[in-house]
């Protein structure tokens, strides 16, 4: 393997390996609006799901603990299904992922709705959480490629539009529960429009050829590079989803703050994440993604450190919003790497990274939970620490594959490019 630097950028990869003109052409402009419509689709059926729990929960007199199993089966579900779907993927391109995960999220939306009983919503929460798992998966394997076909970092604005979608689905969420409709009648709109979006996006997709891999493939236990990658996706979605389950309740549990003040550290992190995904791009772009995983790893570990060791409110807010900015990077970046590497397809990579990933957002909440009841919760906290801290220390491995050989002279050094020795040590 050459000894010189390789590029760190994605725009500096494409442009070795594949030059392309500045301007995409149409067939990639249609591509990415459809793909950017499909994260909307899936951000906006949770979005729907999450603000209608309340009244599901009441309809079936649900306790605390019922909820949660019913939740579980909603992780699950997605987790299970995305080992599956990263074979089909790779053997039959990304786009039919795209399309059977709307329909099935179409039909799995209602039907939680009008579950009769705790096993039935588990039932269809599984189904609705696979239907996930299929569009999540398709829709990044999709999305990569579009950015390689525009030779310059996009998925991270992917990511945001999901999490514009995710706002937009409660926002309408909470405006029909004002209004006294049903939780059926809501997700059955909701369904319907959305669905129908989703389908009319399809039609501007890229060939299912674009990704389709030449052979099947093998089954094997992933590469070194991707169980890294995974753990990364780990602990970044650990850090995520406990966060978000447990933010508010140490606001008001250790630091005593009102229900109102407390929601404001999930707000925080939220609207922090969102415009760290709009802005990844660019930042990918300018110091390569190596600087970015890294800094958003030291960000989020001095975030959340400053949060739970202040003591005070304010200061803990806006530690949860650097922890906010710091994670918001983690999933495009580990997702790119995990699908660009040259060791596996695809789908296959995309789907080793995820289901780890997605792993650590199902155990993080309950371990921060097992934790609390015994060390209290600001300690057990500690663990999203240590888990943005792998961020940082592990960051090399979102480096972008060598490029070909090439008999032209290397480009003049740009900062924090990634050494051969270090792909070699990664490999």
């Amino acid at each position: 393997m050459s000894s010189q630097p390789l590029p760190d950028t994605i725009a500096e990869t494409s442009a070795a390996a594949d030059p392309r003109p500045s301007k995409p052409a149409l067939v990639d402009r249609r591509a990415r609006l459809a793909v950017a419509a499909m994260f909307v689709v899936n951000g906006a059926y949770f979005g729907t799901w999450a603000a209608r729990i309340p009244a599901i929960q009441e309809r079936l007199q649900l306790t605390v603990a019922e909820l949660g199993l019913a939740l579980l089966a909603l992780a699950a579900g997605a987790v299970g299904v995305m080992p599956i779907i990263g074979r089909l993927a790779a053997q039959h391109g990304s786009r039919p992922g795209m399309v059977a995960g709307v329909v099935l999220m179409t039909v799995a939306l209602p039907l939680a709705a009008v579950a009769p009983s705790f096993l039935a919503l588990a039932a269809a929460l599984a189904l609705l959480g696979a239907a996930s798992g299929v569009l999540d998966l398709s829709m990044n394997a999709h999305g990569l490629v579009v950015e390689q076909r525009y030779g310059r970092p996009i998925l991270s604005a992917f990511h945001g539009v999901w999490s514009t979608g995710g706002l937009a689905g409660a926002a309408i969420g909470a405006a029909f529960a004002g209004s006294g409709v049903t939780p059926f009648v809501h997700f059955a709109t909701v369904a319907l429009v959305v669905g129908l979006l989703g389908m009319l996006a399809t039609r501007g997709l890229l060939p299912r050829e674009v990704d389709r891999a030449a052979e099947p493939a093998p089954l094997r236990l992933p590469p070194r590079p991707i169980a890294i990658l995974g753990l990364l996706a780990f602990g970044g979605l650990l850090a995520e989803g406990s966060i978000g389950d447990w933010s508010a309740v140490f606001m008001t549990d250790s630091l005593g703050t009102p229900e109102e003040t407390a929601a404001l550290a999930f707000a925080a992190f939220s609207l922090t994440m969102t415009m760290g995904r709009f802005a990844g791009d660019r930042m990918v772009q300018r110091f390569g993604p190596v600087t970015v995983m890294r800094g958003g790893g030291l960000l989020a570990t001095g975030g959340m450190a400053m949060a739970i060791s202040a003591g005070n409110p304010i200061v803990a807010i806006l530690g949860f919003g650097c922890a906010g900015i710091g994670l918001a990077s983690v999933v495009p970046l580990v997702f790119r790497a995990g699908g660009s590497n040259p060791l596996v397809p695809s789908g296959v990579g995309i789907s080793g990274v995820a289901t780890v990933g997605y792993a650590g957002f199902l155990a993080g909440p309950p371990a921060v939970g097992f934790a609390a009841e015994s060390f209290g919760l600001p300690a057990a906290l500690w663990i999203v620490v240590a888990m943005a801290s792998l961020l940082a220390l592990f960051a090399r491995y979102v480096a972008p594959p060598s490029p070909a050989p090439s008999t032209t002279a290397a480009a003049s050094p740009e900062p924090d490019r990634t050494s051969a020795a270090d792909l070699r040590a990664a490999r």
